[in-house]
């Protein structure tokens, strides 16, 4: 069994903190020794009230508490301070912190074996609750640097720029979405919205077969046979239809097959789990991330996930929701990307493109999210429309660029969205810029 502390580690601190005088982001929780910690008290107790800290003041403080003999004597508090080399002092503070949060792992563990039954969804509740809140205190310092850290940072994101052709981050598998966000970038929280039948399971499943990474899916609306099936008619070029209703040729099959060797060897990972908890799909990407390593997650959509609070107003609800997405986004450092739903009030409208005011129970979507598109195809509404096969994505917020609106063909049969036909000559690069 391994020791959950590490006296060496304890003493060089201590003994940096009296030889120096400087502190360290530390409690008394954080050494396992009483001695050390009766130490660390007298330590803080002085440097509360402004007095030197060094081995006798330290030493005279603790036999006016009387645990001075308790904890080894002037002779013990003196080795301290003359006997430990400073240097690894801030490394050795890191591992007590790291030595401390699992000792409290293991006190909650042990809480949970002591449980009865009747207490145990409760108790159970309370532990995962602890275990998020010791897990996020270990990330606390991940957030803290100073301007030439953040400078450091910037620059690096610009020659990543240059070096890929302007994609820093993951693809959407369209040529002018590329271009104009760079692809989707670490820690933001993406939303594309649409009316029903517009295509936009579709959309996010098109999205994670083409970012060329490992990435999570939660589909809170479809199980995950036909999120597959879908996979398979837009890599196999298999009619969805003729898939689902039995009309399928020779030909087709040798698709499927070929499509369904392309696909499981993609690093993509589905939760179908239906209405699921925002705590769960919070705890299951956590667990794709450090197992996985997923770079992009898609959530379809954000409306069918139960917020915290469930008796609160819909419009609070879907913004817990919101900013519980946009919070997880920066925690492990990848886009999320979400569907949404838009009113139905659109279908009043005579142009009935939706815009960001559309967006259906609540505007605190609109203030986290660091990117709005909306779905819309025209061939929906108007069955004869020159826009057949085209598929509009209206940019109404990009806090990376330009807003506006790109043009993409929409392949029906397959569910397929792609770059126009020969986007790259001149007449074409116009019509997919609208």
């Amino acid at each position: 069994m391994t020791t959950n502390y590490s006296d060496t580690a304890e003493t060089a601190v201590l003994g940096a903190i009296l030889q120096t005088g400087k502190s360290f982001d530390l409690s008394e929780a954080d050494f396992y020794l009483y001695e050390h910690r009766e130490i660390f008290k007298a330590i803080y107790e002085l440097q509360k009230n402004n007095r030197t800290v060094d081995f006798i003041h330290v030493s005279e403080y603790l036999e006016s508490k009387g645990n001075l003999e308790q904890i080894g004597g002037f002779e013990y508090v003196a080795n301290l301070q003359n006997n430990i080399v400073t240097a690894n002092a801030k490394s050795y503070s890191v591992e007590l912190k790291k030595y401390s949060r699992a000792r409290q792992a293991v006190s909650i563990g042990h809480t949970l074996l002591e449980t009865v039954a009747e207490d145990w969804h409760e108790k159970t509740d309370q532990a995962v609750r602890n275990l998020m809140s010791l897990s996020a205190k270990g990330k606390d310092k991940q957030w803290s640097s100073d301007i030439t850290q953040a400078l450091r940072d910037a620059q690096d994101e610009i020659e990543t720029c240059f070096q890929t052709d302007g994609l820093i981050g993951v693809t959407t598998g369209l040529q002018k979405l590329d271009e104009i966000v760079g692809g989707w970038h670490q820690g933001d929280l993406i939303i594309f919205a649409a009316r029903p039948a517009m295509g936009k399971t579709a959309f996010a499943i098109n999205q994670a077969l083409n970012s060329k990474a490992p990435v999570g899916f939660f589909s809170a609306e479809q199980p995950k046979s036909q999120i597959a099936q879908r996979m398979i008619g837009i890599v196999g070029q298999v009619n969805l239809e003729n898939m689902r209703t039995a009309k399928l040729s020779d030909d087709d099959f040798s698709r499927i097959t070929q499509a369904s060797s392309t696909i499981d060897g993609m690093n993509i990972f589905i939760n179908d789990c239906p209405a699921i908890h925002i705590q769960a799909l919070i705890n299951q990407s956590r667990t794709w991330y450090r197992e996985h390593g997923i770079k992009a997650l898609y959530v379809d959509y954000i409306q069918r996930v139960k917020p915290f609070d469930t008796k609160a107003p819909r419009h609070e609800q879907v913004g817990q929701v919101a900013m519980a997405l946009k919070e997880l986004a920066r925690e492990l450092r990848i886009p999320v990307i979400v569907l949404a739903q838009v009113n139905r009030n659109v279908e009043s409208r005579t142009d009935k493109r939706p815009y960001m005011g559309d967006l259906k129970d609540s505007g605190t979507i609109e203030q986290e999210a660091d990117f709005i598109g909306m779905l819309y195809r025209d061939e929906v509404y108007n069955p004869g429309s020159s826009d057949t096969g085209i598929a509009e994505i209206l940019i109404e917020k990009n806090r990376h660029g330009r807003t506006g609106k790109i043009k993409v063909q929409f392949d029906a049969e397959y569910v397929r969205f792609r770059d126009l036909r020969t986007i790259h000559s001149p007449e074409s690069y116009q019509r997919a810029v609208g």
